[in-house]
């Protein structure tokens, strides 16, 4: 069963459009070419035979510029008049610490300043992508973060490039406040990578360069290390932490 996406962008307009978002399939991938291909009460659509009177999805964004993001709304049963209850903010309620050395000890709060990404997609509208950021400073620890509704990672980047990004995973729904907390390693839980990058002739490269730690098994760590080697040539500024395993640097 196909399912029907209408978004509504509401930003103190005395009405609000409604556009179907649709993509073209690759021509191989139709099951259907014309309404007659599908079953009573169906029509053909890009994706598929479908009821255009069920399985609608209202995607409403109401004002971006206040925190108000992406609402998605399961509509039951398609009426002349359709009305719609929007919430407020929907927010990731962050809170970030620094652990202490030795362990057991309680961490400290990080007010320290960061880079937030909450990269994910709609729980309703599979494939629709979204995506929220922010550069801010803790206030003893907690940071909040506006986003759409939707299943998200957020990655938390501190600008002290001595520690490595960390992440958590966040369902945020209309008008919700999702707590997350994150923890940054401790000083001697963070290995200390450097190195130096040349041409031929052992001329340092002076270009904007990132370095990715490779797993054991060579799979990707999920921390990179990005610098302008233009800038700070030598020796490049990366940081992991270890997990127990001392064959690993991945965070």
């Amino acid at each position: 069963m196909r399912r029907l996406a209408w978004t509504v962008l509401l930003s103190g307009l005395p009405s609000a459009g409604c556009v179907l978002l649709e993509e073209a399939p690759d021509p191989s991938q139709l099951v259907c070419r014309e309404d007659s291909d599908c079953a009573i009460n169906e029509v053909c659509f890009p994706d598929g035979c479908g009821d255009p009177g069920r399985d609608i999805v209202v995607e409403v964004t109401p004002n971006p510029h206040d925190g108000l993001h992406a609402q998605d709304f399961q509509v039951d049963a398609i009426r002349p008049e359709l009305n719609l209850a929007l919430f407020g903010p929907a927010t990731v309620q962050g809170s970030t610490v620094r652990a202490t050395s030795p362990v057991g000890s309680a961490p400290r709060p990080y007010n320290e300043p960061l880079h937030l990404t909450a990269r994910g997609e709609s729980a309703l509208l599979p494939g629709v992508a979204r995506l929220f950021t922010a550069d801010l400073v803790p206030l003893n620890g907690a940071w909040v973060l506006p986003v759409g509704t939707g299943t998200y990672t957020v990655t938390l980047e501190p600008e002290d490039l001595g520690l490595p990004p960390v992440r958590g995973e966040a369902t945020v729904s209309p008008g919700g406040a999702v707590p997350l907390q994150m923890v940054l390693p401790s000083p001697n839980q963070v290995a200390r990578l450097e190195g130096r990058v040349v041409r031929q002739g052992a001329q340092l490269v002076d270009a904007a360069l990132q370095v990715q730690a490779l797993d054991a098994d060579l799979t990707p760590c999920p921390s990179a290390c990005r610098w302008n080697a233009a800038r700070a040539p030598s020796p490049w500024p990366c940081r992991w932490r270890p997990r127990s395993a001392p064959a690993s640097w991945c965070a």
